[in-house]
C-alpha cells in the first residue's frame, strides 16, 4: 500500500495516486497545483514547479489547467521558448534554427519566415547573412550595398540610361528627350 504524503503547500494529507505533479518529481493536491499554475500565467509566467522551479510539461499542464487558462499557457510557451521567434516584417512566430556555433565558422543563426516569405538572422533581426557571421560586418555591408545601390546604380527607363555619376534620387530621365537633368539642373 502506498503511503500517504502530504501537499508541501497546504500540508493536507495526499494520496500519491491523487496527486499532481508539474515535473513528474514533486506531488501537490490537485487544487493547489491548479491554484499555483494559474497564478503564476497571470503574471505573465510559465508555471514552474514550486520546489524546482522545472518548467511544467505540457501533458501536466492539460491536467492542471483549467481550459480557459490553456490557451494562456501555450501563447506563453511558445513565445518563451528559445526555438520561436518572430518575423521582424509580420510578427507571426517562426521556428528557428537550433542555433550554430560562429566560432567554428558556421552559419549564422537564422529563420524563414511562410508567412511573409522573410529569411531573417535570429541575433539581429536583420536580413540573413549566412556569409557574414558578424552582425555589425553584416549591417555594414548591407547598408554599403544600399548606398551603392542608390548613388551608384544606373537607370533604365524605356531604354534611357542616366549617368552614373549622378546620385540615383536626384536623377530624372525621360523617354521623349532621352536626357537626364542632375540636381542643379545641368543635363548629363
Amino acid at each position: 500500500e502506498p503511503a500517504v504524503r502530504t501537499c508541501p503547500i497546504c500540508f493536507e494529507a495526499l494520496e500519491p495516486a491523487a496527486g499532481e505533479t508539474f515535473c513528474g518529481v514533486h506531488l501537490y493536491c490537485p487544487d493547489c497545483a491548479s491554484r499555483s499554475a494559474r497564478a503564476e500565467l497571470r503574471q505573465g509566467q510559465v508555471p514552474r514547479c514550486p520546489d524546482c522551479h522545472v518548467e511544467i510539461e505540457p501533458v501536466a499542464a492539460q491536467r492542471i489547467l483549467r481550459f480557459e487558462d490553456l490557451e494562456r499557457y501555450y501563447r506563453l510557451a511558445l513565445w518563451t521558448n528559445d526555438g520561436v521567434a518572430a518575423c521582424p516584417r509580420c510578427h507571426e512566430g517562426v521556428y528557428t534554427d537550433a542555433g550554430c556555433d560562429l566560432s567554428a565558422g558556421g552559419r549564422c543563426r537564422s529563420a524563414f519566415c511562410p508567412a511573409c516569405a522573410y529569411e531573417f538572422c535570429i541575433e539581429c533581426r536583420g536580413p540573413a547573412h549566412p556569409k557574414v557571421p558578424d552582425c555589425d560586418e553584416a549591417a555594414q555591408a548591407l547598408r554599403a550595398r544600399r548606398g551603392t545601390r542608390r548613388h551608384g546604380a544606373q537607370l533604365s527607363l524605356n531604354g534611357t540610361q542616366a549617368s552614373p555619376a549622378t546620385p540615383l534620387a536626384c536623377r530624372m530621365a525621360t523617354q521623349s528627350t532621352a536626357m537626364v537633368t542632375s540636381r542643379n539642373g545641368s543635363l548629363t
